[in-house]
């Protein structure tokens, strides 16, 4: 796809289109399978009941965690915008308000696109908003470029903190 298609296929879908990295990232399910398969033998075994039931259940918590945050990576929430907003200060809230690495300003298109420095619970995170009419469709996920698969909490933050820099505008 090209730039064009991807940034129609993300207003008319809100989420990304998928790529041969997304589906990659599923073979991270391997982990609670492993679990899970390790505690349907101990408890077929019958040798310790509670530690076959607890693999078990940190494997379907496990799948429930990872579904949930792979699909959030592609998914974008729709900010309504109450005034006209102006993508040079979107630009600058960004800036001050994230430790950006580069960001890339798109005024044809009307997307921004900001990569965040490395930190405690993120490789770097790709932030992403385009302007959709009267709303703003705004994501953050993992960096492309340092392949983590998912984050624990960083892109729910930036997400919320997105939300609070353009409800002040």
């Amino acid at each position: 796809m090209n730039k064009a298609e991807t940034i129609a296929y993300i207003k008319e879908n809100k989420r990304y289109p998928r790529t041969f990295w997304d589906y990659w990232d599923y073979f991270f399910y391997m982990f609670p399978t492993s679990f899970f398969f390790i505690g349907m033998i101990v408890l077929i075994k019958d040798v310790q009941i509670l530690l076959a039931l607890f693999s078990i259940f940190l494997a379907l918590f496990l799948y429930v965690f990872i579904h949930i945050r792979l699909k959030e990576n592609l998914t974008f929430e729709t900010i309504s915008l109450s005034s006209k907003v102006e993508l040079k200060d979107l630009k600058e809230k960004i800036r001050k308000n994230f430790d950006v690495r580069k960001m890339n300003v798109d005024k044809d298109f009307g997307v921004i696109i900001a990569h965040t420095n490395w930190s405690g619970f993120s490789w770097g995170e790709k932030i992403m908003l385009v302007m959709d009419g009267n709303s703003i469709l705004v994501n953050s996920r993992p960096d492309d470029d340092a392949k983590q698969p998912i984050t624990i909490v960083k892109d729910r933050h930036n997400i919320k903190m997105l939300k609070k820099i353009i409800g002040s505008l």
